[in-house]
């Protein structure tokens, strides 16, 4: 098997050959000062691995990378502690859902486009188109003076986000060997957790405190910083020499079109380990194992959470949304790797899209899912409540925009129908973590087909750091 690989290999090789010694030419002509070089020296420039030692330049772009993530991830989770506030103040109604979904769902459609186009325009240009509209939705969605255009600025603000989340990726595909990518993928988990875990700590304290305007205006100054530090730093070669027409025809533009009918008629119907795995994975070069402890650790932390009520210590849920945590980091962080283990380089930018895309588009039925489930469950047991107005105001999905310390502050008098809201909330969030566990289950029976591949230490790509010349 070993050896067919090896063969296969070198077939492609001298099958790309033609087209890199073309693209290496036409560099030279566009730098008339260049030395000429000799077909043999072609040949060798181009089988040549890429160096895996990090110069000054990288390590410039890559806070820009960072910066990017923080930003894209905050905004998954930032409105869920502020969306009761926002939605009182706009008369939200049944639209709230979309306020959030918005975001979730322009960011995962556009990401499979911003993969394929990103071989066309290049990495930067779009990388920094991502950044300007992400700004330009935080600017709309800031001003929002009613539900519509803050759905509009959030579907704008998706897009950016998508396009980052997206171009991350690939950038550093383009610029880190395979063997070390599980590195620098687990610390843009570890930053994507760690603005998602202190986004609705952020939201939370800038509604109550300011105004859920700042959720969306902070961006603004982060998203100049960003742009800033692309434009001056991030200076990625890519390929050029077929018209752009016939680049745009390998665009696959109805597939796309299909995939966001797809996802539009799914919602309408639905309406920190990473690290440590990320560096064994990097010295071991072995992924297979983590995918099975992280989806065990996963099932069993939904279990966990079902078992769940008013009386669990604090010790109890901490610890729970720790263990499903490390799993989901374990997850996050070795997936990508085995991906682009298995495709040729020519395609490494569309399959890490692709893992873009899914990974955005759990995120989607992850919000869209549970949340149907919940509100169906309220419904069902909203007759154990005696106080008629409050089951008018908890039903059709209302006892998820009232999920908040403000409704058991105004029943707080009320003991006992305190106790019976209480009680209904328990009930619906723990039907929902035991309809969870059977997916959590499936992807932990979906690790054994997964065959362990070879990860390369070399870096062999078209699309890494222009070189200087002198």
């Amino acid at each position: 098997m070993a050896l067919a690989r090896s063969s296969l290999a070198r077939v492609d090789d001298a099958m790309t050959l033609p087209r890199r010694i073309s693209m290496v030419t036409a560099t030279r002509a566009e730098d008339p000062g260049a030395r000429t070089l000799t077909p043999s020296a072609l040949t060798t420039a181009s089988i040549i691995p890429r160096t895996t030692k990090k110069s000054g330049r990288f390590w410039a772009i890559f806070p820009a990378l960072c910066l990017t993530t923080f930003l894209s991830s905050l905004d998954t989770s930032i409105l869920s502690t502020a969306l009761p506030t926002i939605s009182k103040e706009l008369n939200s109604g049944t639209l709230y859902i979309w306020i959030t979904n918005a975001y979730l769902f322009s960011s995962t459609v556009v990401q499979p486009l911003f993969g394929q186009t990103s071989n066309i325009f290049g990495r930067r240009s779009l990388m920094i188109l991502s950044v300007v509209f992400f700004a330009l939705g935080s600017g709309l969605a800031g001003g929002a003076n009613g539900n519509t255009m803050l759905i509009v600025g959030r579907t704008v603000q998706g897009i950016g986000g998508g396009g980052i989340g997206t171009l991350v990726d690939i950038i550093i595909s383009d610029l880190v060997p395979m063997r070390e990518r599980g590195k620098y993928v687990a610390l843009m988990a570890a930053i994507w957790a760690f603005g998602t875990v202190i986004g609705p700590v952020l939201g939370g304290a800038l509604a109550q405190h300011v105004s859920w305007r700042w959720i969306f205006y902070i961006n603004l100054p982060l998203s100049a910083a960003s742009l800033f530090l692309l434009y001056f730093f991030l200076k990625v070669s890519h390929p050029r020499g077929e018209n752009i027409f016939k680049r745009l025809s390998r665009v696959d533009f109805l597939g796309n079109g299909i995939l966001v009918a797809a996802v539009v008629s799914i919602l309408l119907s639905l309406t920190w380990a990473g690290i440590l795995t990320g560096i064994l994975i990097a010295a071991t070069g072995k992924y297979r194992a983590f995918h099975f402890l992280g989806f065990a650790l996963m099932s069993v932390g939904v279990g966990l959470f079902s078992t769940l009520d008013n009386q669990s210590s604090t010790g109890h849920w901490v610890g729970f949304q720790f263990l499903f945590g490390s799993g989901a980091g374990m997850i996050f962080s070795s997936t990508l790797p085995p991906i682009q283990a298995s495709v040729r380089e020519a395609d490494m930018a569309t399959a890490t899209a692709t893992w873009s895309f899914m990974r955005s588009f759990g995120s989607v039925w992850g919000i869209a899912i549970p949340t149907a489930i919940f509100n169906d469950k309220i419904e069902s047991i909203l007759g154990r409540i005696n106080d008629p107005s409050l089951r008018v105001e908890l039903s059709n999905g209302g006892a998820y925009g009232l999920a908040s310390a403000g409704l058991s502050r105004t029943l707080g008098s009320n003991r006992k129908l305190l106790s019976e809201v209480i009680g209904v909330y328990v009930d619906g969030l723990r039907f929902t973590w035991l309809l969870a566990i059977p997916f959590a289950v499936a992807g932990f029976l979906m690790c054994f087909p997964i065959h362990q591949l070879e990860l390369s230490t070399h870096l062999e790509t078209e699309y890494g750091l222009q070189e200087r010349t002198l």
